[in-house]
Order: C-alpha cells, then sequence, then structure tokens
C-alpha cells in the first residue's frame, strides 16, 4: 500500500499585539489606529489588554467583532478608571463610543464565563473620530515613516546640510532633544 499525505504548517490567526505579556494591563501592547487587531482569547478567563494614545481629545469608536464567543469590551484611562465598556449576548459585536481626553487609554477584551477559541481570532478596532494622534512637520520636506509605527520610526528630513533638530514629545507634554 501507497500513503500519500500532505502536511501543511497551522498559522496563528493573532497579531504580534496580542502577545505573552498582553494578559495585564502593565503589558498591554501599544496599537495604532484605524487597524484591526486580531487576538485569541485562548484558554478559559483569558483577558487581552492593548494601549493608546491620543493627543488632542475628540470622539472614538473601539468596534470588537468576529466574535468565537461571548466576548466583552472594556476602556480604562491612564488613571485606571473605567470610563467605558460592552458586554451584549453570545457572539454579537461589541462596540463603545466615547468622547476621550487627551492622554492614554487601555483597552481590555474578556470571555463572559467560560467562552474561548484557542483557534478562532476577534478582530479589536481603535478608530479616530475628531480625536487625532498628531505628528507635527515644520517643513514640507521632512517624511516621518511608517504610519503607525511599530517599533522604529523613520525621519527623513531631506535637508542639504546634513544638521536638524529632532523634538520628540511623550505623551505626559514631556520634551526629549537630540541633535543628530
Amino acid at each position: 500500500y501507497t500513503i500519500q499525505a500532505t502536511a501543511t504548517t497551522v498559522t496563528s490567526c493573532q497579531s504580534t499585539y496580542d502577545n505573552s505579556s498582553n494578559n495585564t494591563r502593565t503589558g498591554a501592547a501599544l496599537i495604532p489606529f484605524n487597524t484591526d487587531i486580531k487576538g485569541l482569547v485562548s484558554v478559559a478567563k483569558d483577558s487581552d489588554n492593548y494601549k493608546f494614545n491620543i493627543t488632542t481629545g475628540g470622539t472614538i469608536t473601539l468596534t470588537l467583532r468576529t466574535l468565537p464567543g461571548d466576548y466583552d469590551l472594556k476602556l480604562f484611562n491612564s488613571a485606571g478608571t473605567q470610563v467605558a465598556s460592552s458586554a451584549n449576548a453570545s457572539t454579537t459585536s461589541e462596540t463603545i463610543s466615547y468622547t476621550a481626553a487627551a492622554g492614554t487609554y487601555y483597552v481590555l477584551v474578556y470571555p463572559y464565563s467560560t467562552a474561548y477559541s484557542a483557534t478562532s481570532c476577534y478582530t479589536l478596532k481603535v478608530a479616530l473620530g475628531t480625536a487625532t494622534k498628531e505628528v507635527l512637520i515644520t517643513d514640507n520636506q521632512t517624511e516621518v515613516f511608517p504610519n503607525p509605527v511599530q517599533n522604529m520610526l523613520n525621519v527623513d528630513t531631506k535637508t542639504s546640510d546634513g544638521y536638524c533638530d529632532i523634538q520628540l514629545y511623550k505623551i505626559s507634554g514631556n520634551l526629549r532633544s537630540e541633535e543628530h
């Protein structure tokens, strides 16, 4: 007898933002806006934490969809105070519309009761309405990329003299300045 078999590699649907450290708020992954973030609630009582920064207050919308189980959604401010939540029954999508002040926010995706799936991902998205994440460029010759940035930000100044001053501000408003 001859048996023919084909092996296929199973790849996870989850993004790099859903990692081993995002099960606590202190390990929350910084996520980009207007981007689908795929994640798994892979065991009972698992939860996923994400964070984002708003530089100019305004409206935002959080959506949690493609739910393989009864998952819920909470939004916290930088002080850890819950400011909004969505807890629909079953696999109904979750939505939070919120008017956010400037600052850091945390999103919690968590299962209701013992809902989970080790193979099917949920989709989280934080969409900007009137709120913004500002990048200030003071000339027409500077390119900042990629947008959104994950690990490394590239700044191409295209200056002819090879000298520029780059000023970066933390969300707290503290200035960090280095010459290059």
